[in-house]
């Protein structure tokens, strides 16, 4: 499966967690874009993370209950919040929007 392929590529690892491939197509519906953006939301909430033994887990052993965003925008929030302050003032300064996020 191409996703499953794309999935390991991103993460950079010949193993993934079962059946994590089905899930990312379902949402991705095979968007390469919308899949990297899926797997780093992933990622900053800590569902998905390296285990002691170097393979990558899923933290939920139900997949139907992981959340996943439907928008890019949602995806993009969370990254921008899980920014300490250090961060956040370095892109409010090289940024020319500004007035997107605000209350930052």
């Amino acid at each position: 499966m191409a996703t499953e392929k794309l999935t390991k590529s991103i993460l950079g690892t010949p193993h993934i967690p079962e059946g994590l491939s089905n899930i990312l197509y379902r949402e991705s519906q095979g968007n390469l874009k919308y899949l990297d953006y899926i797997i780093k939301d992933l990622y900053n909430r800590g569902e998905l993370y390296m285990g002691e033994e170097g393979y990558w887990e899923i933290k939920s052993r139900n997949y139907n209950n992981i959340f996943i965003p439907l928008k890019e925008n949602h995806i993009f929030r969370s990254q921008l919040e899980a920014l300490n302050k250090e961060e956040i003032m370095i892109l409010k300064a090289i940024s020319i929007f500004k007035e997107i996020y605000p209350n930052l």
